[in-house]
């Protein structure tokens, strides 16, 4: 299996005729926490994958979504793979949207790992 069927097991087969960002893009603003697991295990990935214009409105929702998410293991996988790729967001989505969920996600988790890696 080669990197890029890495994200077809999902069920859904290679599509060739449609874009990654149309095809698969628009599942990170509905995929249930399991999928948004693997998403986040994937995020390198994926973000070959993603058109720079298109991370700010698909893959950061997802980021967004991982550190509200219920599940301790999200919020520290998504926690361990912000700083890989934040020189690819804008100052003012960092400054106005990611620091607050990442403070929220601190203050709201019973996880001391979560606490001590902010």
């Amino acid at each position: 299996m080669t990197k890029e069927h890495a994200l077809f097991g999902f069920g859904l087969p290679p599509h060739q005729d449609l874009s990654f960002s149309v095809f698969f893009l628009p599942m990170l603003l509905q995929a249930s926490n399991m999928i948004l697991l693997i998403f986040l295990q994937k995020m390198d990935l994926l973000l070959t994958k993603t058109p720079s214009e298109d991370i700010k409105n698909s893959v950061l929702p997802m980021v967004y979504r991982a550190l509200e998410a219920p599940s301790v293991q999200i919020q520290e996988l998504c926690l361990n793979i912000i700083p890989t790729f934040a020189n690819l967001i804008d100052y003012p989505s960092i400054k106005n949207s990611l620091i607050p969920r990442v403070k929220s996600a601190c203050l709201q988790t019973p996880s001391l790992a979560i606490k001590r890696r902010m």
